[in-house]
């Protein structure tokens, strides 16, 4: 259509040029024009002419728009130096990448499933020297802490599972408690919390009171006062449990001739090796996750370089929408208007048109 008819009208970030500061849409137009073609509504086309301050304005400035909508902006969200994900004004997106610091590509080896392989080549990687080096950088002072609260996470899970089988509630309480459980496994959040309302309000003050004290007091993820890569040994509660898990089930691993403190401190090790690194463009790698898809979409901002309906659907608009507003139901913003069928009605959708 554009090579033989017209190119119509040419549309930049969603919408008409605005005015200059010389009241002008263009240098060759006159102050405070609103005709059509000086609106950006392009009636040439490419095979026969179209007039220079048309193509050198209007349509150069729509295909630079695609141009800037292939050089994707999703490279300015990286990683600080204080291990925060953050926008290029400072807003701060996450306090940690992916809640726990991990980078995805080094976590491979943090699975149950390669244990067996880090047991068997333990001489390699974890070597004295090197090890050491890390334990003089990163200080082992605050190894002991990390391993007392760890201790205190699980004493307290362990606290509140057998506050579920406690004699002094009765029956009703302990049925709501185990279905409160059973809850939480299956995700179902708002019965959950239905749950948990109702069986507060139906305790007497004794039973509140034992609540308070024995459930309400919980401790905070390691993870929120010690730093993963500041701090040897700081992991999440859920590798935590990988490896006491893998322990037990291994018989505390003395058929590979491996102590448990040594198979932590691997683990450790390997847990500090997988953080993510200050000044990881995340953006790119989350925009690279989308695929072929995205790169189709970048592409078509060639062959549609001002178009109004599709300009809405493409580039950086769409995938800002995808990436960084993360909208739940994704929604391309084009309005269609239905027009009565009137003399009355088309002529001032014509006026309007024409603004």
């Amino acid at each position: 259509m554009q090579m033989s008819y017209l190119l119509g009208e040419e549309e930049l970030e969603g919408k008409r040029p605005p005015m200059m500061p010389s009241s002008r849409t263009l240098p060759s137009s006159r102050p405070y024009e609103y005709s059509s073609r000086s609106r950006s509504f392009l009636d040439g086309n490419f095979l026969s002419d179209i007039r220079p301050q048309e193509y050198f304005f209007f349509h150069c400035i729509a295909g630079r728009e695609g141009l800037i909508d292939a050089a994707v902006k999703t490279a300015r969200i990286v990683i600080n130096c204080d291990l925060t994900v953050r926008d290029s004004d400072g807003s701060v997106i996450q306090f940690q990448y992916d809640e726990d610091g991990l980078a995805v590509e080094k976590r491979t080896y943090l699975k149950k499933a390669h244990y067996p392989f880090l047991v068997a080549n333990q001489p390699t990687i974890l070597r004295q020297d090197e090890y050491s080096c890390i334990v003089d950088i990163r200080g082992s002072t605050k190894e002991k802490p990390i391993i007392k609260t760890f201790k205190n996470i699980r004493a307290w899970r362990k606290k509140t599972r057998e506050l579920a089988d406690d004699e002094s509630f009765d029956d009703s309480t302990r049925l709501k408690i185990k279905t409160l459980r059973n809850s939480l496994k299956s995700k179902d959040i708002n019965e959950a919390r239905s749950i948990m309302v109702q069986t507060w309000r139906d305790s007497s003050d004794n039973k509140r009171e034992q609540y308070n004290h024995d459930v309400i007091k919980f401790y905070s993820p390691v993870t929120q006062n010690y730093l993963p890569p500041s701090n040897l040994g700081a992991i999440t509660e859920r590798l935590d449990d990988l490896i006491r898990n893998y322990i037990t089930a291994h018989g505390k691993l003395d058929q590979t001739k491996m102590d448990t403190r040594t198979f932590e401190k691997m683990m450790h090790f390997k847990s500090l090796q997988s953080c993510i690194d200050p000044g990881e463009s995340i953006g790119i790698l989350a925009a690279q996750s989308i695929g072929e898809s995205s790169t189709q979409i970048t592409l078509n901002t060639f062959h549609f370089a001002g178009r109004g309906e599709m300009n809405a659907t493409l580039g950086v608009p769409r995938l800002r929408k995808l990436l960084i507003v993360a909208s739940i139901n994704v929604k391309t913003p084009t309005i269609q208007v239905l027009i009565l069928r009137s003399s009355l009605a088309l002529s001032k959708a014509k006026r309007l048109q024409r603004r």
